[in-house]
Formats: C-alpha cells, structure tokens, sequence
C-alpha cells in the first residue's frame, strides 16, 4: 500500500501546482477589470473635463484621447474575456485532479479499514480459542 501513499503524495502535489498557476491566471484576470475601472474612470474624468471646456483644440484632444481609451477598453475586455476562459479551463482542471486525490484517498481509507478489520477478526479468532481452550479446560476438571 506504500504505492497508493506515494500517489497520494504526488497528486497532492499536482494540486497543489494547479492551485498555484489557477491563482496566476485568476491575478492575471484581476489585473485587467483593475486596467478597465482605472481606464473608465479616467475617460468620466476626461468627459467631465470635456463638459466643462469650450476651447475647439482641448475638445478635439480630448475627442481623440477619448476614441483611443475606447479603443483600448475594448481590447482589455477582449483580453478580460479571453483570461477568464484560460481561469474556467484551469478551474476545471483543478476539480479534477482533485477529485481523482479524493478516489486515491478513499481507496486508502477502504484499504485501512479491511486490514483493521482483518486484525480485529484475527484478534477475535484468538481470544475465542483462548476461551474455548479454557472452556475445554474447566470442563475436564
């Protein structure tokens, strides 16, 4: 049964490692809605300011800078989008591995529980002859 421990062991390293680069992946996601929020509340600091202006060349600036975040928000979301698939694939993966770690170590714990059974039942057999030898033995007094 050492071969079962060992395999425990080892998956629960590999769980271990895909927690890890889930944990990656999911920063990776977070640092892009961060990269979204700063960008949006920008651009409303931008529209605000664009609001309050009358100047033609600071309004076509800030049209531009504006076109440009738009642009880019866009590209984060598609980005955003595309890192959360690669978190749902490594999530899977996870859930995965570790439900074949619990198989292993239910099969251990049945494992554990036969053999303390098979000792019990051989203990058992022992006492039973001992009191059947005594047994035996008071009736042939």
């Amino acid at each position: 049964m050492k071969q079962l421990e060992t395999l425990i062991k080892m998956h629960k390293f590999y769980v271990d490692e895909q927690r890890r680069v889930l944990g990656v992946k999911q920063a990776e996601a977070d640092a892009i809605m961060m990269a979204i929020a700063t960008l949006q509340a920008n651009l409303e600091m931008e529209k605000e300011r664009a609001a309050q202006t009358e100047e033609p060349e600071v309004l076509f600036s800030i049209g531009i800078y504006i076109k440009e975040q738009l642009k880019k928000n866009e590209r984060l979301q598609l980005d955003l989008s595309a890192k959360e698939a690669e978190v749902a694939v490594e999530r899977d993966k996870l859930s995965a591995m570790f439900e074949e770690l619990k198989r292993y170590e239910i099969a251990q714990e049945n494992w554990e529980e036969e053999q303390r059974m098979a000792e019990q039942k051989g203990e058992n057999k022992v006492y039973d002859e001992q009191s059947g030898q005594r047994h035996h033995q008071r009736g042939d007094n």
